[in-house]
C-alpha cells in the first residue's frame, strides 16, 4: 500500500514539475528530466523530516527532563526510568546524557512510535521503488543510475526492515529518541547531497566551478558529511549497537556491518566532494 502511494506521489510530482518546466523553461529535455525526479524524491525526504521533526517535537515536549509541569510516570511506562545525574565531569557530559537519555510520557512515546513507523515504512518505500528504477530501467528518481547511491538505498532498507522485524521501537523511549535524531541527520544530508550534486547545479547555473558552489559543497562536506553523519551519527548510534551486542550477537553483528557500510559510503562521497574540490580551477 505505501509503495503504491509514495510511486503514485513521485509520478504526479515529477511530471507536474516536468510539465512546467518545458512551458516556462529552455532547459534540455534530460535537464528538465532530472530535475523533476529529482524534486520528486526530495519531496518524499520532505515527507519523511517532518514526521520526524514532528515525533521529536512531540518527546521533547513530553520529556520530564526539560519540560515541567508534566504528569508523574504512570503504570503503562514499562521501562526503566532515567534520572538527571547529580555531578558531570564536563558541560559535553550533561550535553550527551540529554541527547541520549530521556524521560518521556506513555502518551508521548505511543504518538511518536506511530509517527516514527509511518516515516520509516515512507522512506524504505522510496528507497526500494527508487533502487527498483535505477537498477532495471537506469533511471532513478535520485540519479539516473548510481552504484553509491542503489547501495545505500539497500543499506538503509536493511536498518529500517532490521528495526521492525526486532521491534526496536518497543524497547524504551530512549531508542526512539535517537532514532529520530539518526534518521533528521541522514534525512537532511540526503536532502543535501541532491541539492548539491553537480548534475543538479549544472541545470541552474552556467559557470558550475563558480565560488559560491565551491563554499556550498565545502559546507556540506564538513558539516553534513565528517561531522553531522560521520561523527554525530556514529556517536548516536555507538550505544545502540552496543546494546544489541549484549541483548543478541547476531543483532550487534547485524547493526554493527550496516554501520561499516554507511562509513563507507560517506567515505566515498567524501572523497568525491573532496576531489571535485581540489580540481577546480
Amino acid at each position: 500500500y505505501y509503495a503504491f502511494v509514495v510511486t503514485a506521489t513521485l509520478y504526479t510530482i515529477s511530471f507536474s514539475i516536468e510539465l512546467i518546466l518545458k512551458r516556462v523553461s529552455s532547459l534540455p529535455s534530460a535537464d528538465i528530466s532530472l530535475i523533476s525526479r529529482r524534486i520528486a524524491a526530495v519531496s518524499i525526504y520532505f515527507v519523511t523530516f517532518l514526521l520526524l521533526a514532528q515525533a521529536l517535537y512531540i518527546m521533547f515536549m513530553h520529556n520530564r527532563f526539560l519540560t515541567k509541569n508534566l504528569p508523574p510516570p504512570s503504570s503503562h511506562e514499562f521501562w526503566g526510568h532515567n534520572k538527571i545525574p547529580k555531578e558531570t565531569d564536563s558541560d559535553l557530559q550533561k550535553l550527551w546524557f540529554y541527547v541520549t537519555k530521556t524521560d518521556i510520557t506513555f502518551t508521548a512515546y505511543k504518538q511518536s512510535q506511530v509517527l516514527i513507523q509511518i516515516a520509516l515504512t515512507i522512506n524504505a518505500a522510496f528507497n526500494g521503488i527508487d533502487m527498483f528504477f535505477m537498477y532495471f530501467y537506469d533511471n532513478g528518481f535520485s540519479a539516473t543510475g548510481s552504484s553509491l547511491i542503489m547501495f545505500h538505498h539497500w543499506t538503509l532498507i536493511w536498518i529500517e526492515s532490521c528495526i521492525f522485524n526486532l521491534d526496536l521501537l518497543m524497547i524504551h523511549p530512549d531508542w526512539n529518541w535517537r532514532f529520530v535524531l539518526i534518521g533528521l541527520i541522514l534525512i537532511v544530508g540526503c536532502i543535501g547531497d541532491l541539492c548539491l550534486a553537480p548534475s543538479t547545479i549544472k541545470c541552474f547555473v552556467k559557470n558550475e566551478n563558480s565560488l559560491v558552489y565551491q563554499k556550498l559543497l565545502w559546507l556540506h562536506l564538513v558539516f553534513n558529511l565528517l561531522i553531522m553523519r560521520g561523527a554525530g551519527v556514529s556517536m548516536i548510534a555507538f550505544d545502540l549497537i552496543t546494546t544489541l551486542w549484549q541483548m543478541d550477537w547476531k543483532y550487534g553483528a547485524s547493526f554493527q556491518i550496516s554501520m561499516i557500510f554507511m562509513w563507507l559510503q560517506w567515505s566515498n562521497l567524501s572523497r568525491a566532494i573532496w576531489h571535485k574540490i581540489s580540481t577546480w580551477q
